[in-house]
């Protein structure tokens, strides 16, 4: 009887190691792209002691950021080149179309002329700090252990260039309306170098820029810059746009939002891909952050002053106190971040006594809910979605958070819809809770 020899399954693709599965398309294009690591005894085919070779040796094979193996992090998007370009272009569709309304509309002639210039001192200046983000996110990824983590950084850096096109665009386009000089790139640059309120930002990029460590240049622009940056000039800066009538701002800020998450998205994964391989790294990431914030923060405190500025303002304390606590958020979802609250005095901000504020964390506190459906230990901000059949179940998980919150001398905001009326579910929170009608407000 013949001897059958028993085949192992072949292997689909050797260069992503023993892992016997077909590749993805983002395997495929992205795995080992590097021409430059794990070559002995230098990075690159040349004399040992050349320059290029001891840089990479001192700055990245020299970092303190290490793992065994970096291959094995994965974009949590999974971008190629290919779906990178496709998105954008219909993004930017979606840009050329607003504008295009909005230019309809006359948008520009019907702003307010203290806006304009506003924006001329906040808004337009902001392309030479999205350009250091964006040499230094081609940096790290030029100096990255990974083809994964280059391809990553690469389009966050051609999202920075997406970003600065654009400011340059409206800049062009208020020209054409207000001020000549608001077009020219050495009005922007004159108060990029010189304006009191960016020096402090100034100062924090230009030391960024020679952050040359590969691991703290990436923990510095990622967890650090980046992310404070994106908070004020995305998210902050479209409210103060929708407050003063800018709408068109706003909506361009709010487009490039989803890029900021996007590079929000990845750092996290490889910060938690990198202390899951080596529980070190979570110490000297901490170790780089804590370095870096006071310089991060007085940044932004610096530019955020000019928020005060507008026809419609927003107190700049306030606004610093909200992007510390998104921060912190943000730090704490990385794994670096135990919770730390953020505290602001808020004396003479209008709606406010004067005090010290303590601002939540935005999901980094663990605390009891105190609601009955949820359960006694959540994340603060965590958000929940509940399914009911009948009036009684809404009633009665609804009233279940209006209690909590209550209780907790927190401010409450129930959005009644149907099934129940406004009746009944002031009926149901006044029988719930006593003396609720002790300073409440019933607004029909």
């Amino acid at each position: 009887m013949a001897n059958v020899r028993r085949r192992d399954p072949p292997k689909t693709w050797s260069l992503l190691g023993d892992v016997r599965k077909k590749p993805s398309e983002y395997e495929v294009v992205t795995a080992r792209l590097h021409y430059h690591f794990r070559r002995q005894p230098a990075p690159f085919e040349l004399d040992p002691d050349t320059p290029i070779n001891t840089w990479y040796r001192t700055y990245r094979e020299g970092s303190d950021f290490q793992t065994d193996d970096w291959e094995g992090f994965r974009d949590p998007h999974h971008l190629t080149y290919r779906a990178y370009v496709e998105e954008q272009a219909e993004r930017e569709a979606y840009l050329d179309n607003l504008i295009d309304a909005f230019e309809n509309r006359k948008h520009e002639t019907c702003l307010e002329r203290q806006w304009v210039e506003v924006l001329g001192r906040l808004y337009l200046p902001a392309r030479f700090p999205m350009h250091a983000l964006q040499m230094t996110g081609l940096y790290v990824g030029q100096m990255a252990p990974s083809s994964f983590i280059t391809n990553a950084t690469y389009f966050q850096a051609a999202d920075e260039l997406r970003r600065i096109q654009w400011t340059a665009y409206r800049a062009k386009s208020l020209s054409l309306e207000h001020d000549v000089n608001l077009g020219s790139s050495a009005y922007s640059r004159e108060r990029w170098e010189e304006d009191a309120a960016w020096q402090p930002l100034r100062e924090t990029l230009e030391k960024m820029l020679i952050a040359y460590d590969w691991g703290e240049a990436f923990a510095v622009l990622n967890l650090m810059v980046k992310p404070v940056f994106d908070l004020v000039f995305n998210i902050e800066l479209a409210g103060l746009a929708r407050a003063n009538e800018d709408d068109l701002l706003a909506l361009m800020l709010d487009d490039f939002t989803l890029d900021s998450q996007r590079s929000c998205d990845w750092t996290i994964a490889l910060v938690q891909y990198a202390v899951a391989q080596r529980p070190a790294n979570k110490g000297v990431l901490k170790q780089w952050v804590d370095q870096w914030e006071p310089l991060a923060y007085r940044g932004m405190e610096g530019v955020v002053e000019l928020f005060a500025h507008a026809p419609h303002p927003m107190e700049a304390r306030a606004v610093s106190a909200k992007v510390r606590a998104a921060h912190h958020a943000f730090l704490y979802r990385c794994g670096l971040n135990a919770g730390k609250q953020a505290f602001v005095s808020v004396q003479g901000i209008d709606g406010y006594r004067n005090q010290d504020w303590e601002v939540p964390p935005m999901a980094t506190e663990m605390r009891k809910s105190g609601i009955d459906v949820i359960g006694d230990m959540v994340a603060w901000g965590a958000h929940f979605c509940l399914f009911y059949e009948t009036k009684q179940d809404l009633l009665e998980a609804l009233i279940s958070y209006c209690k909590s919150g209550v209780q907790n001398k927190e401010y409450c905001l129930w959005i009644v819809a149907a099934p129940l009326t406004i009746e009944e579910a002031t009926d149901a929170l006044k029988a719930a809770v006593s003396n609720l009608l002790q300073g409440f407000i019933n607004d029909r």
